[in-house]
């Protein structure tokens, strides 16, 4: 595998080289089910690319996954992996009504690896399989599935057909590519984890080839804590002075802030008006255009109802930017599905992308496309990206989380008190914090939370992250000609500085810059002049950090050729960025 990666402009690539196979000694305890802490391995089955540096996988001996030929329910894809007796002792772990890949896993090893993959090799010849094969293990984090795909991101002036020439050495065959993105989609008709990893070697080892790595099906997160009993109706607000941020406005039509989560009720009277959904609404995992929830799925509507519920109506409860549009996507399953959802949101005038989900040991093809997005969106004004920091109360910033991603804005969660939520996650890259316990929100009107069109006690870092988004909704409401950097250049600047252990930098690993409050943000909006100055000049060549001022390093701190003016460099940028004034 190639020592570094270079960068190019085409594809929103990270700002500065990255190192490869940097493992992070690991020796943390955490509550989630899935996550797992292994060894070291000596003879890995191959190495994810991330933009912290390559992980080792090993091959489970409990853990697979299976591609059905049509999209199918979990009933379905259980009573396939029924019919080899071998595994008939399984739950489905990942996977929803309408998929075609799921990830399970057996209660117990077979006698040794040889049984596992005959067991799963014998699956595999059963009616409507595509394919079915054992998951991978990183050193720490949860199993990750692997499909029959791989993904490649290229520069521009790439010959394609020497990457065709290699796939077909190994029985791939070249699929697609993502629209607005450079990335491409090998498929295998028949494959191993050993076979994929094998082509994304020998894909990196190509001139112009910037990212490769297998499609995953990651166990991804809905970054939800629930509570009970039910608590006083949205707190929140009053906290983050919503209510006079709305002396100023209380959005726009014409800002767009989109929801990336599992679906929605889309007749919610609440979230559904006859003007207040953007064009473009679609459903990776349906493959349609009714992102509409499916029987178990409730985390999207109340995400959804936290940022942008209707104000103002006699009904229910508002979200922090009532009048901004929304645009609803329901998320796919695997992370071909996240490179292109987020080239789709790239190609719309999205100005807020939320996501109150998230898995670790993000792979460097969807960490491209987060940046992309981010830097490249709203026709190159940028994208505010937003994600959940996670509820596991873990470093994020070792466990390679999404929200790590470079342009991804980390969210922690705070309490009634201030204080930071006992689960909410921690780390270097965290940016804000929002409240994030016994929060009230819009609920499914059938078969959600409770028996009822609302819900008072949704949490976790999966309420935090939409209130944040709602911030920034209201931000570009009243100054729309703001580039991304500025929006955040703004909130950021104007916190509450809420909790403990704030640097030199500003910057707490538990609250990031601060408690968001939307009524300083909006009334520094309001103020700016946002737009008609030019940037800072990037910095020299050499420089290991590239960008304006604002941009994060996949190391966590923020470079430029102006720290000292701006303030918001790590204290040892010489060394952990590579550049000094």
């Amino acid at each position: 595998m190639k020592s570094s990666l270079t960068p190019v402009s085409q594809c929103g690539r990270f700002p500065q080289p990255i190192p490869m196979r940097q493992i992070v000694p690991i020796g943390l305890a955490v509550a989630s089910t899935f996550i797992v802490t292994n060894p070291a391995y000596a003879a890995p089955v191959g190495w994810l690319q991330t933009s912290a540096g390559d992980i080792p996988m090993e091959v489970s001996d409990t853990w697979f996954t299976i591609g059905l030929d049509m999209p199918g329910s979990r009933q379905v894809a259980a009573e396939r992996i029924r019919q080899q007796p071998s595994l008939i002792d399984h739950e489905i772990v990942v996977g929803r009504d309408g998929d075609t890949s799921f990830m399970a896993r057996i209660a117990a090893p077979m006698q040794n690896q040889t049984h596992f993959r005959a067991a799963l090799a014998a699956l595999e010849t059963q009616p409507g399989i595509r394919y079915a094969q054992p998951a991978v293990v990183p050193p720490v984090g949860t199993p990750i599935g692997v499909a029959d795909e791989v993904l490649v991101t290229v520069t521009t002036s790439l010959d394609y057909a020497e990457l065709v020439e290699i796939a077909d050495l190994v029985g791939a065959r070249f699929s697609h590519v993502i629209p607005n993105t450079s990335c491409l989609v090998f498929q295998f008709t028949a494959a191993t984890p050993e076979d994929l990893f094998d082509l994304t070697d020998a894909f990196l080892s190509v001139p112009g080839v910037d990212t490769a790595s297998p499609a995953l099906i990651p166990v991804r997160d809905r970054r939800l804590t629930l509570n009970d009993p039910y608590l006083a109706q949205q707190w929140h607000l009053a906290k983050i002075a919503a209510q006079s941020a709305w002396d100023k406005t209380t959005g726009s039509g014409n800002v767009i802030v989109a929801i990336v989560d599992d679906g929605y009720d889309m007749t919610h009277e609440d979230l559904k008006s006859s003007t207040n959904i953007a064009a473009g609404q679609y459903d990776f995992t349906g493959k349609d255009t009714n992102p509409a929830a499916g029987s178990q799925d409730n985390h999207g509507t109340a995400v959804a109802g936290l940022a942008i519920g209707i104000g103002n109506n006699g009904k229910g409860i508002a979200g922090v930017c009532p009048l901004c549009d929304w645009l609803p996507i329901r998320y796919g399953v695997s992370t071909t599905d996240d490179v292109t959802l987020f080239g789709y949101l790239k190609g719309k005038n999205v100005h807020v992308a939320s996501n109150s989900w998230g898995y670790y040991n993000v792979p460097s093809t969807v960490s491209n496309a987060i940046y992309d997005l981010a830097i490249n969106g709203r026709g190159g004004k940028g994208t505010v990206v937003v994600f959940a920091a996670g509820n596991d109360n873990i470093n994020i910033d070792t466990y390679k989380d999404i929200s790590t991603a470079p342009g991804a804005i980390a969210v922690a969660a705070t309490t009634k008190t201030d204080a930071k939520a006992s689960f909410s996650s921690y780390g270097n890259s965290i940016d804000l914090a929002a409240p994030g316990e016994a929060l009230w929100t819009t609920d499914k009107a059938k078969g959600g939370y409770v028996n009822g069109k609302y819900y008072s006690s949704f949490g976790g870092t999966s309420g935090s992250a939409p209130i944040v988004s709602g911030v920034f909704g209201l931000v570009f409401s009243v100054n729309p000609t703001l580039t991304r950097t500025e929006a955040e250049s703004i909130v950021y600047a104007n916190t509450d500085k809420v909790g403990t252990g704030y640097g030199t930098n500003g910057k707490s690993i538990y609250m990031g810059y601060g408690r968001v409050n939307a009524s300083k943000a909006v009334t520094a909006a309001s103020g700016s002049t946002g737009g008609t100055t030019e940037p800072p000049p990037p910095p020299p060549p050499t420089a290991y950090c590239s960008g304006y001022c604002g941009y994060r390093s996949p190391t966590g701190c923020y470079c430029d050729t102006a720290c000292s003016q701006y303030g918001d460099c790590c204290p040892d940028v010489c060394t952990t960025c590579g550049y000094c004034n």
